[in-house]
């Protein structure tokens, strides 16, 4: 954690666990999540120097992601969603098989993407029906939830992007 944009960083974990199943977002400065197996979600409102367990969900995306206030984060139940800064945590839709995302489309907020090792998939009900539009490119894979892996969407032009650490930047239009 950087308190100074970059200048000077902390630890926020020890335990070795983390890098393997870890998975952190911030709602501000001060409140922050972290989940990791056998922990269920914790959460900080000290910027990380004292954490409470408010859960026992394992969420299995790498980053919550956070849009006006709200808290998304992708289980194998479907999307947990967080009105309160990280301190409750509700069901939001059904399962998707994804472990990057959700990813947004800004100008409709029941309008989500997410990616997995069976490929990219939407959803413009809020997540109560997702919809494959295609494969992650040929030999990408997800060995562990998000890592050295990234997929990132244009709402507007329908196209996915993907990359993974030591393969190009491949590119999926679906419109």
């Amino acid at each position: 954690l950087s308190p100074d944009a970059g200048k000077t960083w902390n630890k926020l974990f020890a335990d070795p666990e983390f890098e393997k199943t870890g998975a952190l977002g911030l709602f501000d400065a001060n409140t922050l999540v972290y989940t990791m197996k056998g922990k269920g979600i914790q959460r900080s409102t000290d910027a990380g120097k004292t954490w409470a367990k408010v859960s026992e969900l394992e969420p299995w995306g790498r980053v919550i992601r956070v849009r006006k206030g709200i808290g998304y984060w992708l289980s194998k139940e479907g999307m947990r969603v967080s009105k309160d800064q990280g301190a409750t945590w509700t069901l939001q839709g059904t399962a998707v098989d994804a472990t990057i995302g959700p990813m947004f489309d800004p100008k409709d907020e029941n309008r989500f993407a997410a990616a997995g090792n069976k490929g990219i998939f939407t959803t413009s009900d809020g997540g109560a029906t997702w919809t494959s539009v295609g494969p992650l490119p040929e030999k990408f894979s997800l060995p562990k939830p998000g890592w050295y892996a990234t997929v990132d969407w244009d709402p507007g032009r329908g196209i996915f992007y993907a990359s993974q650490m030591g393969k190009g930047t491949f590119r999926l239009e679906t419109k």
